[in-house]
C-alpha cells in the first residue's frame, strides 16, 4: 500500500482546447508540488496550441488568443514539465483526462511516461458515498472554497488541493489512505497474460503487437522502451473502453527489437498498412488520401486542385502542397487558411463562379478572383500561408541514411526523396514495403519530424 506521507505529490489542472487528446492541445497548465502537506514549488504556464481555440473555450476559461499566440509552445515546456512531474504521484480531478493530454503532449516529443496518479472524483466518492455529484463546483461548495476564476488551471488545481487535506483531516490518516489507495490506477493484466513476464522484453526501442484468439494482430504500438510501454498497456480505468476491449481480447503478444525510434516508428506504420488492426484507427486511414496539388492559371495566379488518384509521383512533389487524410479534413484547413490570410476561395477550388468569389463580398479574399491585386502579391500571401503544411524540398541531392544504435543493435536507413530505400539489417517487414519505392504520408512525417529536430528528443505520435 502506498503512503501518501512518503510521497511528492503533483496537484495538477490543466486548460485544454477540447476534450479528445487525440486531436486537441493545452493551453494552461498549473502544477502545485506538496511535500509533507506544504507546496515547495510550482509550475504555471500557458502553451501555444498553434492555432485559434473555439469561442467557447475562450469564453469558458477566459483565456484570450491573444494570451496564447505570445506564449511558448509545448515541445519548449517539455523537458522541464517532465523534469518537474517525475518526482511524485500526479493528483487531478477526473486524473485520466489531464493525464492523458499531458502523456500525449509529452509523447510527441520523445518523453515517454508511466506515473501513478490519484483522481480526487474517485476519492470523493469514496470518502463521501452519500453525495450524488463529485464535480469541482460541487466540491468547491462543499468545501466552501472561496468563489474566483473556475476553469483556470491554478484556480481549479487549488481546489483539488484544499479538497485533499480537507478530506484526509475529516477522515483520519487511515481511512483517508485506504481511500487514496484505491483511487491511483492499478493494473490489470490479462488472465492469458498473468504468467507473461515482461522481464523478458528488452528496455530498448521497438515494435510490439498484440494478438488476439484467432492469432490476428488486434494492435500494434512502438516505443523508445517496450517493457514499460507494454506494462503501461496494462493499466487500465473504466473510463478507457479501448484500454479495456484490447485487454480482453489480448491473447499474445509479440515484439520487434529496434536500433532506435525511428525504425521502430518506420516498422510501426508499415505494419498497421499491412494488418490494419482493429485498434489503430489513425494509422489504417492511409487508403484514399487526397492530394492538395498547385498550378498557375493563364494569369500567374497560384491556383489549386484536389486530386484523389492516390497514385504518387515521388519525382514530381514539387506541385504537391499537402496530403490529408480525408476530403473535410483538407476543405477544413484551406478554409481556416483563406479565412485569416485573405485568400481567394475562387482559386483554391472551393468555389466556381465566374465573378468575384463569395469571400470577396464579404471582404474576406483581397480580390485576386478579378485581379484586385497582382498575382506576385497573391502568391507571395499563399506561400506563407501553406508554408507549414507543404511538402518540403528533399533537402539533399543524393541518399540520406539514418544510423540509429542501442547497444545490441546498429542499423542504417535508407531514404531518398522522401521515400524509403532499405535497411542494413535483413528485416523483411522493410524488404516487402521497399519493392515498390513510393512516397508515403507516414514516413515522410517521420523522416521531416527527425530532420527538423535534428534527431534530439525526437518522436512523432502516429498510432492510437
Amino acid at each position: 500500500m502506498i503512503n501518501y506521507q512518503d510521497k511528492v505529490l503533483n496537484f495538477l489542472d490543466v486548460e485544454t482546447t477540447g476534450g479528445n487528446s487525440r486531436i486537441d492541445k493545452i493551453i494552461e497548465i498549473y502544477v502545485s508540488k506538496v511535500i509533507n502537506n506544504q507546496v515547495v514549488k510550482t509550475f504555471h504556464t500557458f502553451v501555444n496550441p498553434g492555432f485559434k481555440p473555439s469561442p467557447f473555450i475562450q469564453k469558458l476559461t477566459k483565456i484570450t488568443y491573444k494570451e496564447l499566440d505570445s506564449a511558448p509552445q509545448f515541445e519548449d515546456i517539455a523537458q522541464d514539465l517532465y523534469d518537474f512531474l517525475s518526482d511524485g504521484i500526479f493528483v487531478a480531478h477526473n486524473a485520466r483526462f489531464d493525464y492523458s493530454f499531458i502523456k500525449q503532449e509529452l509523447k510527441t516529443y520523445g518523453f515517454e511516461v508511466n506515473w501513478d496518479y490519484c483522481c480526487t472524483v474517485k476519492l470523493s466518492r469514496s470518502l463521501y458515498p452519500l453525495y450524488r455529484s463529485h464535480n469541482l463546483d460541487s466540491i468547491a461548495t462543499r468545501i466552501n472554497f472561496p468563489s474566483g476564476n473556475r476553469h483556470r488551471a491554478d484556480f481549479d488545481t487549488e481546489i483539488t488541493r484544499s479538497f485533499f487535506y480537507h478530506a484526509l483531516n475529516q477522515h483520519g490518516s487511515e481511512k483517508f489512505n485506504t481511500a487514496f489507495n484505491n483511487s491511483i490506477k492499478q493494473s490489470a493484466i490479462p488472465n492469458e497474460l498473468v504468467k507473461f513476464n515482461s522481464n523478458e522484453v528488452p528496455e530498448n526501442p521497438g515494435v510490439y503487437i498484440f494478438y488476439d484468439a484467432q492469432d490476428y494482430p488486434i494492435y500494434v504500438g512502438m516505443s523508445k522502451n517496450l517493457r514499460r510501454r507494454i506494462n503501461e498497456h496494462f493499466y487500465q480505468d473504466l473510463t478507457n473502453s479501448k484500454d479495456l476491449n484490447i485487454n480482453q481480447k489480448l491473447k499474445r503478444i509479440e515484439t520487434i527489437e529496434t536500433a532506435g525510434v525511428v525504425g521502430a516508428l518506420i516498422r510501426e506504420a508499415i505494419l498497421v498498412k499491412k494488418y490494419q488492426p482493429l485498434y489503430n484507427r489513425q494509422l489504417r486511414r492511409t487508403t484514399n488520401l487526397v492530394k492538395l496539388e498547385q498550378f498557375n492559371d493563364e494569369h500567374g495566379y497560384i491556383n489549386l486542385r484536389f486530386n484523389t488518384d492516390n497514385n504518387f509521383d515521388i519525382e514530381g512533389l514539387g506541385n504537391l502542397v499537402g496530403v490529408f487524410r480525408s476530403k473535410e479534413e483538407l476543405k477544413n484547413k484551406i478554409e481556416q487558411l483563406a479565412k485569416d490570410f485573405g485568400l481567394c476561395s475562387k482559386l483554391l477550388g472551393l468555389e466556381k463562379t465566374k465573378n468575384a468569389c463569395f469571400a470577396y463580398q464579404l471582404e474576406v479574399c483581397k480580390g485576386a478572383c478579378i485581379h484586385k491585386i497582382s498575382a506576385d502579391e497573391y502568391n507571395q500571401i499563399f506561400n506563407a500561408a501553406f508554408s507549414n503544411i507543404r511538402i518540403a524540398n528533399w533537402p539533399t541531392e543524393s541518399e540520406l541514411r539514418i544510423k540509429e544504435e542501442n547497444g545490441t543493435l546498429t542499423e542504417e536507413l535508407i531514404f531518398n526523396k522522401w521515400g524509403l530505400v532499405g535497411t542494413t539489417l535483413d528485416d523483411l517487414v522493410i524488404k516487402e514495403f521497399t519493392q515498390n519505392f513510393r512516397f508515403d504520408l507516414d514516413i515522410y512525417k517521420i523522416l521531416s519530424s527527425y530532420l527538423k529536430r535534428g534527431g534530439e528528443n525526437f518522436n512523432v505520435e502516429l498510432s492510437d
